[in-house]
């Protein structure tokens, strides 16, 4: 571990968030169930057509087709989001 990383703590935050996204995966399939999703099209060119490069915590990253733009796909609903968040009990 790096200096940085003891200083910032930085490593715990990463661990919380990998957590988190992991309450939302599907441990059968190891992918974020599909009413939780909803397809985009490309950020930036607005172009639909991508392929995917690999999938972490759930989430299937994609390189569009027309500009070569990496993002998510498909990503959370908003409605999805809202939910997690609000079901959640503070811990404090």
């Amino acid at each position: 571990m790096s200096k940085f990383d003891k200083e910032t703590n930085r490593n715990a935050f990463f661990e919380w968030r990998d957590g988190e996204l992991d309450k939302l995966v599907d441990p059968k399939t190891g992918k974020i169930p599909n009413n939780l999703l909803e397809r985009i099209s490309c950020r930036l060119c607005n172009a639909p057509e991508f392929d995917v490069l690999f999938n972490k915590n759930g989430f299937d990253f994609v390189r569009c087709k027309k500009c070569n733009f990496v993002y998510v796909n498909p990503q959370l609903k908003e409605k999805a989001i809202l939910k997690y968040y609000n079901d959640e009990t503070p811990s404090h």
